[in-house]
C-alpha cells in the first residue's frame, strides 16, 4: 500500500495519514504482529477510530488492514531481489529464507549479527560484515565461540562444503547456547544444511579446481540484502 496515494484517494486528515504511515513504519521495521492497541498507544488514536479508518479505506476492519500491509511489505522485498538472484539460488525457497534473514536483521531483536566462515568463505563473511556496520547494523566476522557475544546474537554460517568441521562444532556449540542461526552454502544436503533449517543454497558452478563462483555469487547475494536493508530502514 501507498500510503501518500491512500492519503490523497480518500481525502484523510493529518491524524489519519499519522495512523497508517506509523502502521506501515512498525510493519517494515519487523513488527508485523503489531496490534490495534499497540498502534493506538503509538499514535495516540482510539482503537474505535483506528477500526473506522480500516473500513474507511476499504478494509473489513484492523486485522483485514494489517494482512495488506505485511504483504505489501513481503513482496516488495521479493520483487526488488527475485530478478537479479535467479540465477545465483538453488532453491526457489532461499528466497523466503533471505526474506527472514533480512527482517531479522532490521528488526532491532538481535544484539549483534555475527558472521562466520573459513578460508575463503572468510573474505564474505568480512564483506557482508563491513557492509551491515555501513547500514548502522551491529556486526562481527570474529568466531562465535572466540568473544563473549551479547545474550541475543544472530549468527550467519557461511560454508561453500557445508562440512567444514570446524564450521559444524560451531553450529552444535551456538545451537546448545539457543542463538538463532541463518546458513549460506551451496550444498544443499551438506551436513550444514541438515543442521540448520534457515538455509539460503547459492550455485558453485566450479568447472575446474580453479573454477569456484561461490564466493562471488555470495556478495551477489549480499548486495542485494543491503539494498532492500537499506530501503526498509529509511522508509
Amino acid at each position: 500500500m501507498d500510503v501518500r496515494e491512500t492519503f490523497k484517494q480518500f481525502e484523510l486528515d493529518d491524524s489519519e495519514y499519522n495512523v497508517l504511515q506509523t502502521l506501515y513504519d512498525e510493519v517494515a521495521s519487523g513488527n508485523s504482529g503489531i496490534t490495534v492497541r499497540e498502534l493506538s498507544k503509538k499514535t495516540y488514536t482510539a482503537t474505535a477510530s483506528i477500526v473506522r479508518l480500516a473500513k474507511k479505506i476499504g478494509f473489513y476492519g484492523y486485522s483485514d488492514m494489517l494482512f495488506s500491509f505485511r504483504k505489501t511489505q513481503k513482496e516488495s522485498v521479493e520483487f526488488r531481489t527475485k530478478d537479479t538472484l535467479s540465477s545465483v539460488l538453488v532453491l526457489e525457497e532461499s528466497l523466503q529464507t533471505m526474506d527472514r534473514l533480512i527482517q531479522d536483521i532490521v528488526s532491532g531483536e538481535f544484539d549483534v549479527i555475527v558472521l562466520d566462515g573459513t578460508g575463503y568463505s572468510n573474505y564474505v563473511a568480512q564483506y557482508m560484515c563491513d557492509k551491515l556496520t555501513e547500514l548502522g547494523i551491529s556486526s562481527t566476522h570474529i568466531s562465535p565461540l572466540d568473544i563473549k557475544l551479547p545474550k541475543n546474537p544472530l549468527v550467519i554460517f557461511i560454508s561453500s562444503s557445508g562440512e567444514t568441521k570446524d564450521v559444524i562444532h560451531k553450529v552444535d556449540e551456538c545451537r546448545n547456547a539457543g542463538y538463532r542461526m541463518y546458513a549460506i552454502t551451496s550444498k544443499e544436503k551438506s551436513t550444514l544444511c541438515r543442521k540448520i533449517s534457515d538455509k539460503i543454497v547459492l550455485t558453485q558452478e566450479a568447472g575446474t579446481r580453479y573454477q569456484n563462483y561461490f564466493v562471488g555469487n555470495a556478495i551477489i547475494l549480499m548486495e542485494n540484502m543491503a539494498a532492500a536493508i537499506y530501503s526498509l530502514k529509511n522508509q
